[in-house]
């Protein structure tokens, strides 16, 4: 008997205490029906309100594609009230959430283009489909206009690029043509003056024998500048090879062929190693040539003649240099520097043909590239220029 009252007195103690569990009343069940029913019509009072004022044209239809209703900006966009509308056939879409352009009879009766979206949704408690129509007539009308004026502008471009390659081709012939055609009686002209003087002997008097000299000066230096033409023609007209070209070998070379060609010259030349870039190394190193033989001549007057090739780094872009400490120029005439036959030094001081620089700038326009110049009379100067990556 002490053994059932005690395991009694563990169960009442182990036992949780039971929970009555009553039901909701009447009252409590209505007023949440209440306000589920405020929330929803509130929800779709907002839905509509957001739908009636919406700038784009706004039409529900139901699964047949009959139209259920339309918004103000769909009454605008058709010219037509909704009562007319509603119950006419609008078509049903092709479900899901599309975007197409669709052509639509604006109301002055001019056809418009349209950007129509359709979403599967609900309505008044069936299946419905929710179309936006956006007027995007002005919008492709601009689009259709910049289109065709492209299509002008690079037509235009096309045949004002083929009327420059054109005008390109026949001054590059006719620089061939004078340059090639002039050799010969150049040439005539100073076997002529040899034979002139050869011939007179010791009856030519100085005066005589400087005449002659000074025709055969004039000649060598007709006959230097219709080379330059020559190489210039060639030089440009090639069709390049772009490649990996090392200018600080190529440099060196040069360097190394002008103390070959003038031994009583010292020169101080500094060139930077592992100058690379990408080009036709057969147009680059004539470009380089120019600039280098530019420096080795206009630094002829130097007690310490210094030339430096190099590069440095402005804004991501990699700008080689030639630099030279010699007769230098004004900087106010800089934009003469590149002129064919423009020369901004007397001939008697720095012999010439004048159309180095230009085959420099040829060689690097060639190449997507710029060249440039900044100097100071009898302090030097410094030709720049860039190529593509």
């Amino acid at each position: 008997m002490g053994a059932r009252r005690i395991d009694a007195r563990i169960a009442a103690k182990s036992d949780p205490p039971k929970v009555k569990r009553g039901r909701a009343s009447k009252k409590e069940l209505r007023r949440r029906f209440n306000a589920l029913m405020e929330e929803v019509q509130s929800n779709r009072l907002h839905f509509r309100n957001v739908v009636e004022n919406n700038v784009d044209g706004m039409v529900v239809v139901d699964a047949d594609g009959v139209i259920m209703y339309m918004n103000p900006a769909a009454e605008l966009l058709f010219g037509r009230d909704r009562d007319e509308l509603i119950g006419r056939s609008f078509g049903v879409p092709n479900g899901g959430a599309l975007s197409e352009e669709v052509n639509f009879t604006k109301p002055d009766g001019t056809v418009g283009t349209g950007e129509l979206r359709a979403t599967a949704t609900q309505w008044e408690g069936q299946r419905a489909f929710l179309i936006s129509l956006r007027d995007i007539t002005e919008r492709k009308q601009g689009e259709l206009a910049l289109k065709e004026w492209s299509e002008r502008l690079e037509e235009r471009v096309q045949k004002r690029t083929e009327q420059l390659e054109a005008v390109n081709r026949e001054l590059e012939a006719f620089n061939y043509t004078v340059s090639h055609d002039l050799r010969a009686p150049l040439a005539r002209i100073n076997g002529y003056t040899t034979l002139l003087k050869d011939e007179l002997g010791d009856s030519c008097n100085e005066e005589c024998v400087n005449y002659i000299d000074r025709i055969r000066a004039a000649v060598g230096n007709m006959v230097e500048l219709t080379d330059g033409l020559l190489r210039l023609s060639r030089l440009t007209g090639r069709k390049m090879e772009i490649q990996k070209v090392a200018l600080s070998d190529a440099a060196r070379h040069i360097v190394e062929d002008l103390r070959n060609r003038y031994p009583e010259r010292e020169v101080a030349v500094s060139i930077a190693p592992n100058l690379q870039a990408r080009a036709d190394l057969i147009l680059l190193r004539a470009a380089l040539e120019n600039l280098i033989e530019n420096a080795w001549k206009f630094t002829g007057r130097c007690e310490r003649a210094e030339i430096e090739v190099g590069s440095t780094e402005t804004d991501g872009e990699t700008v080689f240099f030639v630099r030279d400490n010699g007769a230098g120029f004004d900087m106010t005439r800089a934009n003469e520097l590149f002129g064919a036959f423009q020369r901004l030094h007397e001939q008697s001081d720095f012999p010439g043909t004048g159309v180095g620089l230009t085959t420099v700038q040829r060689i690097i326009h060639c190449h997507g590239g710029r060249v440039w110049a900044e100097g100071e009379v009898d302090k030097g100067a410094t030709f720049f220029f860039t190529l593509p990556k």
